[in-house]
This record gives C-alpha cells, structure tokens and sequence, in this order.
C-alpha cells in the first residue's frame, strides 16, 4: 500500500507553496505518490498554472475536497495515486502580499498546522511535512501568543514534553537534545532524562530508516568535552550518566566528545549520528555541509530535511525557512522539500 503523504502548504507569501507544487511535480514522473495538499485550492491552483507556463513545475491534476468530507470520508479511499487539496478557503486575494509577513498569511500557516496534526493522530494521513512558516507572521496570525514556532505547536497539540530534531542529510544524521531555548538555559534544560531519550530515539529513529546496527556519538556541552570537569561538569554529571544508562540497554552510543571530532567523523560516516547538546551546535555543521551558494544569483540552496523525533506519527519539515527574498520569483530550489517528502514516506514504509 503506498502511504498517505499530508503537506502543509506554510506561509503563503513565502516559498513553502512553490516549493511544494514543485517537489510533487518532480516526484509523480518518478513513481506514484499519494498526496494530501492542506491549503487553499484556488491559490495554489493558480500558482502551479503560472509555475507550468514556465515549465518550472510538471502539469498535474488536483482534486479539490473540503475538510468536512476528508474527515466524513476517513481520508482517501483511493488505493492508486493521485493528489487532493483539502481547501481552506483562507488565502483571499488580499491575505496575497508576497514576501512579506501578514496577519492572514500567518493564521493560514497555523491552521493547515493544526489540521494536519489533527488528521495524523487520527490515522487518516501516515505522515506530515511541513512547508516552512515565518515566526514573525506566525505570531501576526495569532498563534504567536500560545506556540513560537512548528515544534512547540506539535509539542502542545500532542501533550509530548519531550520533541527532537534529527536533520538528514545523504546517510549523515544530526539531533539535537535541545532546541529552541537560549544558551543561557541549555544547562538546565540538559537533563539525564532527556539525553537518555535523544539517545533512545535516535537509535530507533535510524533502524527505522534502515540501518541495522547505527552507531551513534554524543557531543559534550563545553569545549573539549568538559576537559575531564575542568571546563565545566555537565559532562560528568549528566552526560556521561546518560550514555552509560543507553549502552547497559545495548545502544552502540559512544561519548561525550568535543564536537569538532563528531562531526567529521559523522561526515566520514564513522558514525551514522552525532547527537549536538544545543541548537547551533548541530545546526550550523549542517548547514555548512547542506547549503551551496549559485552562482547566477544570491539566493542559497538547502539540501537536507528535518525529522521530529518523540511524536506519536511522523512528519518531516525541510531544512530551511520561508526565503521572502526570493518569494514568488520562480527561483526557489524544492531539493530539500523534495528530500522531505521522500524520507517521510520512506518511514511511513518502514511503519507498515
């Protein structure tokens, strides 16, 4: 059975819809997909004909459903393939300021959000990506006051304490133990329990994905890893506890080492997996190994996608943001939503 893949179209004044149609555009001349577009259908209807007269996106047929009959109906009936919209109605011609942050274009973003995680706990999708919202328009829309961005949302929509990101990247793995919060509480966010669970779900995370026996390190919070307590007892303390607890389980989890030797060795695929303590510690050795710069333009192509990890159901986001820069010019690159929508349905393969 081909899985259900549920997108949600993001902001629509940034790329997200671009992106998208583009992605799905690439993917259906490969093989037969099942996808499940949360947007409104005359937007991106009428963006994929502008998209196809320049032949930036195949031509391709959606089907137009409202969310009353996705819910009444259990989702698709359809066992071939094909490509549905369930239609919000909530882009209207005045909401449409490309590349820039508006109330309307925020709220939308957040109401495909809640839609789809509504659907995926019910079992009528078997996995969501996310095409990418703007914090500031996200917080215009109203959503702002309760979530800060897609994590904390999901976080909140699921009662789930404990969400990581996993970004992937050609058989390179990244997580991070904490996300979203400033460097100023990384320390007391950095719990045993919540290592021992990055751990854990890193592990499954990659069996899922297809590799057998994954081989996974940990970086240390301070430089050098603590330099035995000398530079700080996080190490000590927390991390190291947190390691020994995963490999007495049978996890081939190695660490905690400076992160200047985890990510080459990650790189080298030594490791499948380097586990970052914080945010940028992971992010940006990403970044630099995803990102390339085109020459005939000043705008960045991302590769990479990005895997919540703790979530009852699977969704996977790409590795960048909105690009108001580059909104509505037919420039946006779609490899990295593309890599997300294949790796999502890569794992919901895996949960047949």
């Amino acid at each position: 059975m081909k899985p259900i893949i549920g997108i949600t179209a993001g902001d629509p004044n940034g790329i997200g819809p671009e992106i998208t149609l583009k992605a799905i555009g690439d993917l259906i001349k490969k093989k037969p997909y099942r996808f499940v577009l949360f947007g409104d259908y005359e937007f991106l209807c009428g963006l994929k004909n502008r998209l196809s007269k320049t032949k930036k996106v195949s031509n391709f047929k959606i089907e137009r459903l409202s969310k009353e009959i996705f819910l009444k109906s259990k989702g698709l009936k359809t066992k071939g393939s094909g490509i549905t919209c369930v239609d919000f109605k909530n882009v209207p011609k005045n909401v449409v300021k490309i590349g820039k942050s508006t109330i309307g274009g925020g709220r939308a973003a957040g109401e495909y959000i809640v839609f789809g995680i509504k659907v995926a706990k019910k079992g009528l999708i078997h996995s969501l990506v996310t095409a990418p919202i703007n914090k500031f328009s996200f917080r215009m829309g109203g959503w702002g006051n309760r979530y800060v961005d897609h994590t904390e949302m999901l976080a909140s929509q699921t009662g789930i304490k404990y969400l990581f990101p996993m970004i992937s990247f050609k058989g390179r793995y990244a997580v991070q133990a904490t996300a979203h919060i400033p460097l100023n509480d990384v320390s007391r966010f950095l719990t045993k329990k919540r290592i021992v669970l990055a751990i854990q779900l890193t592990w499954k995370t990659l069996k899922k994905i297809g590799i057998r026996n994954p081989k996974i390190a940990v970086c240390g919070l301070n430089p050098h890893a603590g330099d035995g307590g000398i530079i700080g007892k996080e190490e000590t303390n927390r991390i190291t506890p947190a390691i020994e607890t995963c490999q007495k389980k049978g996890i081939p989890v190695t660490g905690p080492l400076s992160s200047d030797v985890v990510w080459p060795r990650v790189w080298a695929k030594i490791y499948d997996a380097g586990i970052a303590m914080y945010h940028d510690q992971g992010q940006i050795p990403m970044k630099l190994l995803t990102t390339r710069y085109r020459k005939s333009q000043k705008d960045a192509c991302y590769n990479g996608a990005l895997i919540t990890m703790g979530l009852p159901f699977i969704r996977v986001t790409p590795f960048h943001g909105t690009a108001y820069d580059i909104a509505g010019k037919g420039l946006a690159s779609n490899s990295s939503m593309t890599e997300a929508i294949e790796m999502a349905s890569k794992l919901a393969q895996s949960s047949f």
